[in-house]
């Protein structure tokens, strides 16, 4: 009888272990491939196959639980309420079916209406799903906060290390993949330098994390990780980078309760700003904004001009206007974008175009309501980390997803949503054992 309960322990430890390994390998193989955004198998990330595959086999586990979902109760709430979002957004595709669609020549089939927003969706589900898998992995064993934050980071450091090998190699006639253009701009394994600095941001801030809130690694190590994190970030040129790290520099501020400060640092924004030529940048989109009409007229065929975030400015408050409650449809502004409605006398678009507003552009598909809604769903790791009375790194970790999005990060990007899931577990790990210890003081009184 004794032998047998040693041989049913044992058995229940070995698959405690194998459980163990193979979430490890779940969230080592995530972290290195989230910011391999052009690793595809047929036009699909792969990173979303790994996580739709995970969805699965937890869909097979709650179906053997006879559909009794088990978790933690604040990331069961945040599962149900994304729930929410994503019928809503399912259903307010299928009605905008209603409409005709515009998609530009030469658009396959697997694009048209109604299967674009049915991968836009599936995409959605995978990091949504992710998050979700993060977060409650961290609530069932802490070890794993430290581990997926070491794959984050060297997911980063790799990246990092290819674009600045492919800088060295491009002033040495090695023509690499990593760097691009004639000012050789760093880009990792991005499509452009802009995107890779932004997504590096968020490498520093877990990185940062990972040193200051859970105390682990060596300190030599962490400033070599961080040398050359930086030596990337400056190498990619990121507009985008410098101003998301502003906009978190200040709400830090604003966390610690330190904005008395902002005027202290004002030089030093302002030196970032110059150093990468921000305002000029601005300037170049306000101007084009401003003067689109003539300039489109002269410039028909720059697809510079007439494609990306110029054309999504203009167009996406006029499919607002349109359609302000129920939008055109979850990823339906490529086939929208040459809509005569919306178009008017603007020249259409040669090919695939996207607006490259983030967050903001998701209004002309969502509607107002349902992006208000999802807002404040991504808004919620910085409420379930100040509930927690955790450090204020946390707190901007946080709100990093939305600061991100707001700047331009697609929604469907795999790596903000990994970010947000550490902060989520992490936070309702530490206010689970505050309870507890507040609890404990209690019966002690």
């Amino acid at each position: 009888m004794i032998s047998h309960m040693k041989s049913s322990d044992a058995a229940l430890d070995s698959k405690a272990h194998f459980n163990v390994a193979i979430r490890r390998v779940f969230f080592i193989g995530i972290a290195f491939l989230a910011p391999l955004t052009a690793l595809k198998i047929n036009e699909i990330q792969t990173v979303y196959i790994i996580s739709l595959a995970a969805l699965s086999i937890a869909a097979a586990a709650v179906f053997q639980n006879s559909l009794k979902l088990r978790g933690n109760a604040d990331i069961l709430s945040l599962l149900k309420k994304y729930v929410l979002f994503l019928c809503a957004a399912a259903i307010l595709a299928l009605w905008a079916l209603r409409s005709p669609s515009f998609p530009p020549p030469g658009t396959p089939l697997l694009k048209h209406a109604p299967f674009i927003s049915v991968a836009r969706l599936t995409e959605l589900i995978a990091v949504i799903s992710i998050m979700l898998f993060t977060a409650q992995f961290i609530v069932d064993r802490s070890s794993l906060c430290a581990l997926m934050c070491q794959g984050y980071i060297y997911g980063g450091l790799i990246s990092s290390a290819y674009g600045i090998a492919s800088w060295v190699g491009a002033h040495l006639g090695i023509h690499l993949t990593g760097a691009y253009g004639n000012t050789d701009r760093i880009r990792g394994f991005f499509i452009e330098g802009g995107p890779f600095g932004v997504y590096l941001i968020s490498v520093i801030l877990v990185a940062l994390f990972r040193k200051t809130v859970l105390r682990r690694g060596d300190p030599r190590g962490f400033w070599i990780q961080m040398a050359l994190l930086f030596i990337a970030l400056v190498g990619s040129q990121s507009k985008a980078g410098i101003l998301l790290a502003m906009c978190l520099g200040v709400f830090y501020l604003f966390v610690t309760h330190r904005s008395r400060h902002l005027l202290l640092l004002l030089p030093l924004f302002i030196g970032l700003a110059l150093s990468v030529n921000i305002v000029g940048q601005l300037r170049g989109y306000a101007e084009s904004y401003l003067n689109f009409s003539k300039l489109a007229r002269e410039r028909p065929d720059d697809t510079d001009l007439i494609e990306g975030r110029v054309m999504g400015a203009i167009l996406v408050p006029i499919m607002v206007a349109h359609h302000p409650i129920s939008g055109i449809g979850i990823g339906n502004y490529s086939l929208e974008r040459n809509n005569p409605e919306y178009l008017g006398t603007f020249p259409k678009a040669p090919g695939w175009d996207l607006p490259g507003l983030g967050l903001l552009g998701d209004a002309a598909e969502l509607g107002i309501p349902l992006l208000l809604y999802l807002s404040w769903l991504l808004w919620r790791p910085v409420v379930i980390a100040k509930r927690a009375q955790t450090h204020p790194l946390v707190i901007v970790l946080g709100a990093y997803q939305i600061f991100a999005e707001l700047l331009g990060v697609q929604t469907t990007f795999v790596y903000p949503w990994i970010v947000s899931g550490i902060v989520i577990g992490y936070s309702v790990v530490l206010w689970k054992e505050r309870q507890t210890s507040m609890g404990t003081a209690v019966k002690a009184s």
